[in-house]
């Protein structure tokens, strides 16, 4: 995986892929920010993740240190997962450098873990009308899409449907209705892109929980999909 180190000794885990040219192996690497760029190797897996669905894709995150273990040996992979654990791992996965907190909500404290994840991303992930983050407040997947969505857009892919086409994505879901309108656009986006899969063949289940796995692969499609990793 790729770092960039900052002048202070700081570093950030950025975006990294590895091609072949000429037989010889090359790191692309895709960053926001100057630094020494530095390539080292990491290793690292969960015992409670062995047989699981998701564990190539968390073994990978967590070797790239876009993700952490709830203890040094689990990972808990089917928990929820909360507005503020969603937005640290985002920031990550994307590389994102952390800024001076301005307080900016006013449910979110300075010395509160988060605090230093979540201006870097307030172009993707934003509060409520009242200024309050809800940072403890469980994500639901269409919450999570809409996000990933706006990160494809930031990194520079576009992807555009008319209303007839979103209707037509929508329309192969049974419980298409209860994703609220403000997410249908995404929705559509993602499930053409293949960022998102049903529940099942039928149904979406857009108003349930993501659970942490799910995050690990819906940011892993998003990556993938814009050709950075």
């Amino acid at each position: 995986m790729a770092i960039v180190i900052a002048e202070d000794g700081s570093f950030i885990t950025v975006p990294t892929k590895i091609v072949m040219k000429d037989g010889k192996r090359y790191a692309e690497v895709y960053t926001f920010v100057d630094g020494t760029i530095a390539l080292i190797p990491h290793q690292q897996s969960f015992a409670d993740t062995q047989g699981h669905w998701a564990k190539a894709a968390i073994d990978e995150f967590a070797s790239r240190l876009i993700v952490s273990g709830m203890t040094e040996t689990t990972f808990v992979p089917d928990a929820d997962v909360t507005r503020a654990e969603f937005t640290a791992i985002l920031g990550r996965a994307l590389g994102l450098v952390s800024t001076p907190y301005q307080g900016r909500f006013n449910d979110l404290p300075p010395d509160n873990w988060a605090a230093a994840s979540i201006p870097l991303n307030r172009s993707l992930i934003q509060g409520y009308e009242n200024s309050s983050f809800r940072p403890n407040q469980n994500m639901t997947r269409e919450e999570t899409i809409v996000v990933i969505t706006r990160a494809l857009q930031m990194v520079g892919v576009k992807v555009a449907l008319s209303d007839d086409k979103v209707k037509q994505i929508l329309g192969q879901y049974g419980n298409a209705d209860k994703v609220s309108g403000w997410a249908e656009n995404a929705v559509a986006v993602a499930i053409e892109t293949g960022l998102l899969q049903g529940k099942t063949a039928h149904t979406l289940a857009s108003q349930d929980p993501v659970t942490r796995a799910e995050i690990v692969i819906m940011i892993r499609r998003m990556l993938e999909y814009a050709n950075l990793i």
